[in-house]
């Protein structure tokens, strides 16, 4: 009730209002993670999507995959590139004809891009399956970038 901060604690931190909405949105995102097993399961959830793309994309001769090679090593993204086509161009097409939705470009990571030898071409195509990521829709964006690759 005062225009002053409060010089002494706990008042002298927490002066205001608490963020309500904000508390509660956190404990049900909360909620939810253990309503799916924890941590630990949206974990396997993504690494068995993963190696799903990395199996299924590495049938493609044209088709270049970056970073490791076993998911436990990686987080839910893949990056891609297919011969002959645009990083941008191949998201577009992606998108227009399959309705699969995925990122193109330097990722906001010039640098490594640079070491990989894709900044020159404009990046890669990334891929990140999620939590609410199925199965089904890893097997579409395999048969989707297969036909665009040539396959």
């Amino acid at each position: 009730e005062s225009d002053a901060q409060p010089d002494s604690g706990p008042d002298k931190y927490e002066s205001g209002n608490h963020n309500a909405p904000g508390l509660v949105g956190l404990e049900a995102g909360l909620s939810w993670i253990e309503g799916q097993g924890g941590v630990p399961a949206l974990r396997r959830h993504e690494q068995e999507l993963v190696q799903l793309l990395l199996n299924g994309l590495a049938q493609w001769p044209s088709v270049t995959l970056y970073g490791p090679a076993e998911p436990v090593a990686r987080t839910g993204v893949v990056s891609l590139n297919v011969a002959g086509l645009d990083p941008q161009d191949a998201a577009a097409i992606l998108d227009e004809s399959f309705g699969i939705e995925t990122r193109a470009g330097l990722h906001c990571a010039p640098g490594a891009h640079a070491a990989l030898g894709t900044l020159s071409s404009g990046g890669t195509l990334r891929l990140s399956p999620g939590p609410f990521t199925t199965r089904e829709q890893i097997a579409a964006a395999i048969a989707a970038i297969g036909e665009i690759a040539g396959y």
